[in-house]
C-alpha cells in the first residue's frame, strides 16, 4: 500500500513522497522522536521513516483515547447503585445475656446487616442495614425464625420449642 505524503520546506516548496509501510516494519517509532517534537529537518531518506512515526503515534493516541473511553464507561456500568443504610429498633420478646448472643450473632453474620444490637433490659433491638441488600421484613422474619416476637412478627412455634426454659417468658 502506497500513499503520498506531502511536505512543506521552509524554502515554501512542496516536495512528494511515496511511502511503503511495509519498508518500515519492526521500525522503532521512538528513534526520531527529538526530530519530529523539534521540528528539524530530516537528513535525506530519513523523511520516510519521520512519516512513518508520526502515523504510528497517531495510531496510538488513538488507541489509548479509546481504550481509556471504554475503561471508564466500564466503571459506570460495572458497579451497583449503592442503597441507603436505615437504622431500626425492633422490639422483642428477648430475656436474657444467652438470647442476646444467639440474636446478634445470627444477624450480625446476615448480609447486608452492618450491625445488630439487643438490650436485654428494654428488648428492643437495633438493627443497622443496607436497604436495597435486606428489608426490614425479612429482618423481623429471621428473628421470628429464631424463636422470638420482633414487632408485630409472632415467633416461629417450632424455633420457639427448641429455646432454653430460660429464653421463654418466665423462664427466670
Amino acid at each position: 500500500m502506497k500513499i503520498k505524503i506531502l511536505k512543506e520546506f521552509k524554502s515554501s516548496r512542496v516536495q512528494e513522497f511515496k511511502f511503503d509501510f511495509k519498508r518500515f516494519e519492526g521500525f522503532h517509532p521512538f528513534e526520531l522522536i527529538d526530530e519530529i517534537f523539534n521540528q528539524k529537518l530530516p537528513e535525506p531518506g530519513r523523511s520516510e521513516k519521520i512519516k512513518y512515526v508520526k502515523l504510528k503515534i497517531e495510531k496510538m493516541k488513538t488507541s489509548l483515547l479509546l481504550f481509556a473511553i471504554l475503561l471508564m464507561s466500564s466503571f459506570g456500568f460495572g458497579q451497583k447503585p449503592s442503597g441507603k443504610t436505615e437504622t431500626v429498633v425492633i422490639q422483642t420478646s428477648a430475656e436474657c445475656g444467652e438470647c442476646k448472643e444467639r440474636i446478634e450473632g445470627a444477624l450480625n453474620y446476615t448480609k447486608g446487616i452492618k450491625f445488630a444490637e439487643l438490650d436485654v433490659d428494654s428488648r428492643k433491638l437495633t438493627v443497622k442495614f443496607k436497604n436495597d441488600v435486606i428489608t426490614l421484613d425479612e429482618i423481623k422474619k429471621q428473628v421470628s425464625q429464631l424463636g422470638y416476637q420482633a414487632d408485630e412478627v409472632k415467633a416461629d412455634q417450632a424455633a420457639f420449642d427448641k429455646l432454653p426454659a430460660c429464653c421463654k417468658p418466665g423462664g427466670h
